[in-house]
């Protein structure tokens, strides 16, 4: 997460925190602070949907579990 969206988050917590009390204006607290939260989680999102988990060429669990298993042979049979 970067810093102006942990920034943004803590505003927004602040203004539904004062959307709690008995003030006048408290719904456009709690209107800004839903917004504001709208806002990080479809900018998380996007971001999140973007990136492509990249998996090594050739991946072979037959293969990696093999070589596990030799190495806890040589670990253990010492």
């Amino acid at each position: 997460m970067r810093k102006f969206e942990t920034l943004l988050a803590l505003l927004a917590v602040v203004l539904a925190s004062l959307a709690a009390f008995q003030i006048p204006g408290r719904l456009v607290f709690a209107l800004a602070a839903i917004m504001l939260l709208a806002f990080i989680c479809s900018r998380r999102l996007r971001e999140a949907l973007g990136q492509k988990k990249e998996r090594p060429a050739g991946f072979d669990a037959a293969d990696r579990a093999r070589r596990i298993h030799e190495e806890r042979q040589k670990r253990f049979d010492r």
